[in-house]
């Protein structure tokens, strides 16, 4: 379970789609904000940063498993066909499509008319609340080459285009996080 909640909060901050107010224009400089509140050691961390600064730092970057702004998924023992499993969320009906009820954690997947929403309430561990909150539209966005790599700088680009708001919250016994573009 601990493995599925740190990959829907990766996933979800990698995926950074803005969510609320209204759209900005292209031209206008978007801000990729993030914040850290641990609880151990009552350390603060406060991220501001300008996306295009981000972008041009990222694919600057070459390490194992990240490559001038792709990550390396885990999905080697998977055959995915990323289009199409994309395109149907993007094209399949409003409604709840997974509900999870465990001992360990509550897990929900719905899609409205502008979000996919991914709510999960663990039970266990850090006793973690994860919600996200992805616009639709921003699926276009997300490209998976054949190598299983997660063209992020392309998503990160698209946020340009998108409405101001909360990406990703999350609240635990041992840290609060929130990630937003404006």
């Amino acid at each position: 379970m601990k493995k599925i909640f740190v990959s829907l909060v990766v996933l979800s901050f990698l995926s950074c789609p803005a969510i609320l107010g209204a759209a900005q224009s292209p031209d206008a400089q978007s801000w990729l904000n993030v914040s850290v509140q641990a609880a151990e050691d009552n350390t603060n961390v406060q991220v501001h940063l300008p996306l295009s600064m981000i972008l041009k730092v990222m694919e600057s970057v070459k390490v194992e498993g990240f490559d001038t702004g792709k990550v390396s998924l885990e999905a080697a023992d998977a055959e995915i066909d990323w289009p199409a499993l994309l395109s149907a969320v993007k094209e399949g009906p409003v409604g709840k499509y997974v509900t999870v009820t465990s001992d360990e954690a509550n897990v929900d997947v719905s899609k409205n008319e502008k979000y996919l929403l991914i709510n999960v309430h663990q039970k266990t561990d850090e006793k973690a609340e994860v919600a996200v909150r992805l616009p639709v539209e921003l699926l276009d966005s997300i490209v998976v080459d054949a190598e299983n790599k997660l063209d992020i700088a392309k998503v990160l680009r698209s946020l340009k285009t998108l409405p101001d708001g909360d990406i990703v919250t999350v609240k635990s016994d041992e840290a609060n996080v929130r990630v937003w573009v404006e």
